[in-house]
């Protein structure tokens, strides 16, 4: 569905829905006119990203644990073990087959070139994606917490400073 292909950088740079939200003839945050949904490119996107930077805090669905510990550290808030445990062990068989086409080398995934045309329609958000968990290693190291367990168990790595190195250095 077109309408929801960068998604987030249509509700960043827009300030409505992906999918129109606005009556016909308004114009969005940065005066482009909004009919039945956003249209991007690069002035839309730029926009996105100018939003993103002004946020105090980033937190991302896949390293929940590791949002929580940042603003839980930016606002100076005591967070209990119990507040870090997963509430969903798992998701929905129909979320698992979609990680599964994303996951490279995966022989039972997608074919390459169906990934490379999601993240091609997606390029956008992935980029915001990207820039938003440099920000999260950037306050992590800020904060020296590159080695707690809850950093750990997100990054699925030995070492988030290793992880985070190769973000920052792009």
């Amino acid at each position: 569905m077109p309408e929801y292909h960068n998604i987030a950088t249509r509700m960043f740079s827009s300030d409505v829905p992906p999918y129109g939200g606005k009556p016909k003839g308004k114009e969005n945050a940065i005066g482009v006119p909004v009919s039945v949904g956003v249209i991007l490119g690069p002035r839309e996107f730029a926009a996105a990203m100018e939003r993103l930077r002004g946020f105090a805090w980033v937190g991302l669905m896949e390293h929940m644990g590791t949002s929580l510990l940042l603003i839980s550290a930016k606002l100076g808030v005591t967070l209990e073990r119990s507040d870090f445990v997963r509430m969903r062990a798992s998701h929905t068989p129909a979320y698992n087959t979609f990680a599964k086409t994303l996951r490279p080398g995966d022989t039972r995934s997608a074919s390459a070139d169906r990934i490379a045309k999601v993240l091609a329609a997606n390029a956008y958000d992935e980029e915001l994606w990207h820039t938003s968990r440099q920000r999260q290693c950037s306050d992590l190291r800020a904060l020296g917490l590159l080695a707690h367990p809850v950093v750990l168990r997100d990054t699925k790595d030995a070492t988030a400073e290793v992880a985070c190195n190769t973000l920052l250095e792009r």
